[in-house]
């Protein structure tokens, strides 16, 4: 049975827990779109920060998975593509809204640290970030993908994402 709510555990929990929600989010996201590779959401969240991704449910794991994953089918090769929207959540218990960036480029390695020093700079939370380098879609196709997830309902909240800043 999927989890409807983020995992509440103690540090020394969090990795196995993240593992556990990502394979989750794996499987709902494979009910409803076949034509993203299996291992997808977990090579989005694999160098997220296991405390972070157990704050969300399976459903918005998977969910902002298939956002990033569109995200970079659509973009033209060379060309730097950005995204910054609310996006709903459904199943993160509290957590109603974040805000992601969405970041693709080729061989641009600062562009994370760059977006990720502006946001310190305005005192924003990020509240999951998520760097998949590499070939994300084929060995034709190597960018740097991220996102960042924010807290969308408070003032002081703001998401990166960079899949998934």
């Amino acid at each position: 049975m999927l989890s409807k709510t983020p995992v509440e555990l103690s540090g020394s929990d969090d990795e196995g827990a993240a593992r556990a929600v990502i394979e989750q989010a794996g499987g709902v996201l494979s009910l409803s779109r076949n034509d993203i590779p299996a291992g997808f959401v977990g090579q989005i969240y694999a160098r997220a920060a296991p405390e972070d991704v157990v704050r969300y449910g399976a459903g918005d794991l998977a969910a902002l998975a298939e956002r990033a994953y569109d995200f970079i089918a659509e973009r033209q090769p060379g060309a730097p593509k950005v995204r910054c929207e609310t996006v709903k959540l459904h199943t993160s218990g509290g957590h109603k809204a974040v805000t992601v960036i969405d970041m693709i480029n080729d061989d641009m390695p600062f562009l994370v640290d760059s977006v990720m020093g502006e946001i310190a700079d305005r005192r924003l939370d990020v509240r999951l970030v998520s760097h998949p380098g590499g070939d994300l879609r084929n060995r034709q196709f190597r960018a740097h993908a991220v996102q960042a997830v924010g807290d969308g309902e408070h003032a002081g909240g703001f998401g990166a994402g960079m899949t998934s800043v």
